[in-house]
């Protein structure tokens, strides 16, 4: 892509975005984040690009969208990206795994069980993840974790007795096919629907961690917690490759600098991250527990199941990856 293809993508936001507050700045390249401006994520992407902004000079700038672009859906973010409309975004791998299935590797159940797991299965997998961005015409940023998964409920879940029927947010097609398995009723929804769906009573149980009930105060509907630590689902933050590239050598080396440094940032910060929001959540009232005796045996169970019909489906690199990381 030309400098003045890159631009003209721009310009197309910027009419997109009409006047509304936060709208594109003229020449800046745009980068998706549907999270909130204090959320992890987000907050990590502006970190990124205010360094980038300062290293070059002023010459590359990013304009962080906190809640994203409107009308562009998590699913969607694989071919948006590679469109260039927006050139960068911030996007949950299990989220676009419907596209890319090895994707949704970070989000198999409980195949890590710590941030260091978690870190080791990432760094078993980027080659991987790099290769499918690739493919998709962008260049992987950067990959970091969420907080482990557990379980907001509007009433205490603590067997598989409770689980039964319980319509249940879930961010991917994997832990929605997990829950089906325990009885629950899962629902893939994007986090951008979250919200509305529990006014309107859609569900009554949402699958995320602390740091992301923080974000939107999601104990003023769901007051139970449980603390299953079902995965460290990957954030990845990717850049239009033809974008990239329009850049200045220079310009690109230091963007390039700026991801690793805000990656390896962002992987100090989880576990940090993940204490103080369980504190907050604690302050707000919700009722934080283990996982009954009975309750992780049986998903445990689940878990090893589901694992072994996505090596089976997941092609051989993914496989390959998996069974690397589960080496002694």
């Amino acid at each position: 892509m030309t400098r003045i293809l890159a631009a003209l993508l721009c310009a197309t936001l910027t009419l997109a975005l009409g006047t509304r507050p936060g709208r594109a700045q003229e020449g800046a390249l745009l980068l998706h984040s549907v999270y909130p401006a204090h959320s992890l994520h987000t907050r990590a992407a502006q970190a990124l690009a205010d360094e980038v902004r300062e290293s070059t000079g002023g010459a590359v700038r990013i304009q962080v969208l906190p809640g994203g672009v409107p009308g562009l859906r998590g699913p969607d973010l694989l071919e948006a990206v590679r469109g260039g409309t927006p050139p960068l975004a911030n996007m949950l791998m299990g989220e676009v795994s419907r596209t890319e299935r090895a994707f949704a590797i970070s989000t198999l159940p409980l195949l890590a069980r710590s941030l260091a797991d978690a870190r080791r299965l990432h760094d078993r997998c980027r080659p991987l993840y790099e290769t499918l961005c690739a493919r998709w015409g962008q260049t992987l940023l950067l990959a970091a974790p969420w907080p482990p998964s557990g379980l907001f409920s509007r009433w205490p879940v603590h067997t598989m007795a409770d689980l039964a029927g319980l319509r249940l947010r879930v961010y991917d097609t994997t832990m929605a096919g997990f829950f089906a398995r325990a009885g629950a009723r899962p629902v893939d929804l994007p986090w951008v629907d979250l919200l509305s769906a529990l006014h309107g009573g859609a569900v009554d149980a949402v699958l995320t961690s602390p740091t992301s009930a923080v974000d939107v105060a999601l104990w003023e509907h769901l007051p139970h917690f449980l603390a299953l630590d079902l995965a460290y689902p990957l954030n990845m933050l990717t850049i239009n490759t033809q974008a990239l590239d329009a850049l200045a050598p220079g310009h690109r080396a230091a963007l390039l600098d700026a991801a690793a440094r805000a990656q390896e940032r962002l992987w100090l910060e989880v576990e940090h991250e993940a204490a103080q929001s369980l504190a907050a959540i604690q302050r707000h009232g919700v009722v934080v527990v283990r996982p009954d005796p009975s309750l992780e045996p049986a998903l445990d169970a689940l878990a090893q199941d589901m694992r072994r019909e996505f090596l089976w489906r997941a092609g051989e690199d993914a496989a390959t990856a998996i069974e690397a990381y589960l080496r002694p």
